[in-house]
Parts: C-alpha cells; sequence; structure tokens
C-alpha cells in the first residue's frame, strides 16, 4: 500500500504501479507498507526516513505470504522528478572512482586515476570493477539478476547517465555517479563513479545499445503525435528478449519547471503504457527530466516541438 502527498500524473500512471511490489514511483511517496515482514504483528513503513509514528500494528495472528511471488504483475519502475537533479553540476574530477565487485574479499586492487571503494560483499555482483570510462550509448551489467531484489542503483547525474534495475546507461558524455542502495528503505550501502566518454570498450559486463528511439509529443499535453505509433511498434519488436526498457521523458523548455516536472513524467509513463501494450513484457524504467536535456533552445513551435519527447533506450 503507497500513499503519495502528491497527485499522480494520469490514471495510466498510477494503475501501471498498482500491482508492484518495492518503492517503485517513490515521487512524494510518504507512506509504503509492502505487508512483507513474515512474521510477527509489525507493519513497518518503508520509506527512508519514516516516523516512527507512522508504523502499524496488525490486530489478530496474520498469517504471511511472500508478497514478491504472490505479486501478478512483476514489472519494477524508478520515476524521479528533476527537481531532485536540478543542482547538479556534471564536474569532472582529478580521480576517478573504482568500486572493486568482490564476494568475500576486503582489499581492492588499483588502477591509475582511481580510488579505492570497496562494495560490501553481500552484493555479489559480477563485475570485477567498475571501468574508468564507458562509452556514450553503453550499458554496465553493475549487480546480478538475483540482487535486483535487494538492491537498486540510482543515478545521482541523470544528465550523462540513468539507471535501470541492475543496468547503467550511459546517454551522454560527462561524469556518472551511482548510488547502490537498499531497495527496502533506500539506505545508500556505496557510491562509485565513472566518465562517460565518446567512445569506449565494450565486453561481459559492458554492452553496446542500439540509438535510442524518441517519440514525440503535441504541446502542454501526454498524447502522441502521429509519428509515435510507428516508433512503439518498432521500440516493441527490438524490445522482444530486453533485459530493460528504460524510457527519459522530456518537455519544451519555455514553462516553469514545476509544470513540465508533471508534463514529462506524464509523458514517460505514457510511452511505458504504450510498450506494454505492444508486447513489450521487460521492466520498463522511467524517468521524469522536465525541461533539462533540451535538444533545442529556439522558441518556435517546430523548435519546441523537438524537446516534446520521450526517449527509450533497449539494453539486450
Amino acid at each position: 500500500m503507497r500513499v503519495y502527498n502528491t497527485v499522480r500524473a494520469t490514471v495510466a500512471f498510477a494503475q501501471a504501479d498498482m500491482n508492484t511490489w518495492g518503492l517503485a514511483n517513490n515521487t512524494g511517496l510518504v507512506l509504503y507498507y509492502d505487508f512483507n515482514e513474515g512474521t510477527g504483528t509489525a507493519l513497518n513503513n518503508t520509506v527512508t526516513g519514516a516516523a516512527s509514528a507512522t508504523h502499524m500494528v496488525a490486530v489478530g495472528s496474520p498469517s504471511w505470504a511472500d508478497v514478491k511471488t504472490t505479486t501478478t504483475t512483476t514489472t519494477t519502475t524508478t520515476t524521479t522528478p528533476w527537481s531532485a537533479f536540478k543542482n547538479q553540476k556534471n564536474v569532472i574530477p582529478k580521480t576517478a572512482t573504482t568500486v572493486v565487485r568482490g564476494t568475500t574479499s576486503t582489499t581492492s586492487t588499483t588502477i591509475k586515476g582511481a580510488t579505492k571503494k570497496i562494495v560490501p560483499a553481500v552484493l555479489r555482483p559480477t563485475v570485477t570493477t567498475i571501468p574508468a570510462t564507458l562509452g556514450v550509448n553503453t550499458a554496465l551489467r553493475a549487480m546480478l539478476k538475483v540482487d535486483e531484489e535487494k538492491f537498486i542503483l540510482k543515478s545521482m547525474t541523470p544528465l550523462t547517465c540513468v539507471a535501470a534495475l541492475r543496468f547503467v546507461i550511459a546517454t551522454k558524455r560527462g561524469v556518472c555517479r551511482i548510488n547502490v542502495a537498499r531497495r527496502a528503505n533506500g539506505f545508500v550501502l556505496d557510491t562509485f563513479t565513472t566518465k562517460v566518454v565518446k567512445t569506449g570498450t565494450v565486453g561481459t559486463d559492458v554492452v553496446a545499445l542500439a540509438a535510442p528511439l524518441t517519440v514525440y509529443f503535441s504541446s502542454g499535453t501526454s498524447n502522441f503525435r502521429t509519428s509515435a505509433a510507428k516508433v512503439i511498434k518498432t521500440a516493441a519488436s527490438n524490445a522482444k528478449n530486453a533485459s530493460v526498457v528504460f524510457v527519459g521523458g522530456y518537455t519544451g523548455n519555455i514553462t516553469t519547471d514545476d509544470v513540465n516536472k508533471t508534463l514529462a513524467e506524464a509523458r514517460s509513463a505514457k510511452t511505458r503504457v504504450a510498450l506494454q501494450e505492444a508486447g513489450v513484457t521487460a521492466t520498463i524504467a522511467v524517468l521524469s527530466f522536465g525541461s533539462s536535456g533540451a535538444v533545442s533552445k529556439g522558441k518556435s513551435a517546430s523548435e519546441q516541438n523537438l524537446n516534446r519527447r520521450a526517449v527509450i533506450y533497449i539494453v539486450p
């Protein structure tokens, strides 16, 4: 059960989350009870920083079932308004952070220009070290699939990279900073930093991505323009065997960000629903960028139409 202090952008947006487990779209989320304690009578509000007064106690002797295995819809989504990042500065640090991913080791190896940093062994990811650089339009597998139930990746620099399940998607040149957090309460366990460059190396844990697909919207709405139908069909076909799909929602840059962040959220949600209706079964992670990331600074209608969009990345 989730309780928000903000209005959900659209009915479709709320419906897409209603059968999911975990801290899904957390914009304005103040109460979240997953009824998955397993024993006892406590029902805990698992929102990060929740006051103890918001926890509840079940009456009687409840019997417990694992919500994660009984939930009918397993799509996991993550939506964050751009306002949470609008003051970020993509300044390239003098040193990059290399996170050593050992299962039991408590020591790390060092690469030139990198800072040692240990990730808790409980994560058991497959990546030995986070690469010092990632190429634009590549995806890094930073955790094992089994880790997704307990841990999440959160991008602190969404202008250059975004997180979707166990993957980090490099989208634009600059610094990429990712937090590794517990899914249950959002507690940050560690942070790693890398640099996104024009061209990077691919390998076992870094895969090249096809160029993102873009759908466009009518001004001030989450209504697709006529060209979107063909793009959605192509994306659905390309995503048949996808590990995850990421959708970023954008707006024009004329009005205020308070308006834009809600509209961009609605556009990303609309795109997600359209992809699901077209047959995409992979998890679709979404993010609202608002007016940030505009591709056109012009004020004419045709120039602003280039900004009114949602961008679709497909990770194989």
